[in-house]
């Protein structure tokens, strides 16, 4: 009779080196108890580790004796510790859950350090990281949430990602292994437990093999994943050539999430940059924290904020603007026909006309507009010139667009057919501070 799955997966996992000793995390659930049996039948110097979360009363209790007495009947050593998850709710605004999670590892780092072992093992498996790519999906997770649950985290291991719920199940039936259920592993309230018996099960009625099928995929999607976290820049780069991003050195999406890393950039603002740079919007920007990434004409460049240089920024269909923005843009439902003379520090446009997103920036010479009324096309520059606009402020005017269009020569001009007519029910309030 050949090796039990479950044995085999540890030894194939090369986490475990033979003779170091390791802290095993055992909550007395069929899975922690199954992976303490197998390491234990294997000959792996270990020490179960229990850590009490004081949720659940006398069955916490019982947990922790259970896991107690095996030990002791398997002269494995034991350690225990006890954590406090709802006094760390109260104070961070955590949830309980995420208290708990917390608190054991740490409790675990602990009762580790305290033996002298370097090696933390836990029994998640491959239905766990089914459900964890599962979760990240619907939470819209990138790349690092592809790769679910890591074989290694620092000195923490998981030896049994590569067997299911069902194996590990057979296996404590065969070996006679005794556990506990944990009654909140069915509560409904936690989303894993709604994924783990409503979702999967729902999948696998759609399509019979669907777990299998994902566990394969989420080979795929380590593999992945190791790529997207391999060989990024330590720095952001100043350039990245348009060329970088035509397919040519990988999915243009995440070659360029993988560049601009350091960013963070949400998924929807990677897509909007590659848009930009397919459409050839010179002059866009997209901000992060202290940084700015601009569509230039033959790459995109990368630099910190100075607030002194006006940066340009991007504004999406919602008009949001920061505080630090010149000027102010909300909707309206109706636009009665106000004086024009106004139009100095407010305009009312006609929503209709723009194109998404708009760019509010700094002037820069040689940019034209069409001023309403004025019949033509004029130099922002002889506008402001016109105008007799002091140099200083000149240095300070800053232009809206929609597309490449200049719509707005911020409190001196509207660019010719714009602005709202009077009657108007989808308008665009745009004010200076």
């Amino acid at each position: 009779m050949g090796i039990d799955p479950v044995q085999r997966s540890i030894q194939r996992s090369g986490l475990l080196p033979p003779g170091r000793p390791a802290l095993v995390a055992v909550s007395g659930g069929m899975d922690s108890m199954a992976l303490l049996h197998a390491l234990h039948a294997l000959g792996y110097p270990i020490t179960a580790g229990h850590v009490e979360h004081g949720l659940r009363g006398d069955a916490s209790v019982a947990d922790q004796e259970l896991v107690r007495a095996w030990c002791a009947d398997h002269r494995v050593p034991f350690t225990a510790c006890t954590v406090d998850p709802k006094a760390l709710t109260e104070k961070a605004g955590v949830s309980v859950q995420m208290a708990a999670r917390e608190l054991r590892y740490q409790g675990l780092q602990r009762m580790a350090d305290a033996s002298g072992i370097g090696t933390i093992v836990t029994a998640h498996h491959r239905d766990d990281a089914i459900e964890t790519l599962l979760i990240h999906l619907l939470r819209g997770s990138g790349p690092q949430g592809w790769a679910s649950i890591p074989r290694r985290s620092g000195r923490v291991v998981r030896p049994l990602l590569d067997v299911g719920r069902s194996e590990i199940m057979g296996y404590a039936e065969r070996m006679h292994i005794p556990f506990r259920e944990d009654a909140s592993n069915s509560d409904p309230h936690y989303l894993r437990n709604r994924v783990r018996h409503e979702l999967l099960p729902l999948m696998e009625d759609l399509r019979p093999g669907a777990r299998s099928a994902l566990g394969h995929a989420l080979e795929r999607l380590r593999d992945l994943a190791s790529w997207w976290m391999s060989d990024a820049p330590e720095r952001l780069p100043q350039v990245i050539p348009f060329d970088r991003l035509n397919g040519d050195h990988g999915p243009p999406q995440m070659v360029l999430s993988k560049l601009l890393r350091p960013l963070g950039l949400h998924p929807n603002v990677v897509k909007d940059i590659l848009l930009a740079v397919d459409r050839r919007r010179t002059g866009a920007c997209f901000q992060k924290d202290a940084h700015a990434v601009w569509v230039d004409r033959t790459a995109l460049r990368i630099a910190p904020l100075d607030a002194d240089l006006g940066v340009p920024i991007t504004i999406g269909s919602d008009l949001y603007l920061p505080d630090s923005a010149p000027i102010v843009l909300c909707e309206d439902e109706r636009y009665g026909g106000e004086d024009r003379r106004s139009a100095s520090r407010t305009v009312v446009i006609d929503r209709d006309r723009l194109t998404f997103p708009l760019v509010l920036r700094q002037w820069r010479p040689g940019d034209r507009m069409r001023p309403e009324g004025l019949g033509g096309s004029r130099l922002i520059s002889d506008i402001l010139i016109d105008a007799k606009v002091p140099r200083d402020e000149k240095t300070r005017t800053w232009v809206l667009l929609a597309g490449e269009r200049i719509i707005w020569l911020v409190g001196h001009r509207l660019a010719e057919g714009v602005r709202a007519v009077p009657g108007a029910t989808n308008i665009v309030r745009a004010s200076l501070r």
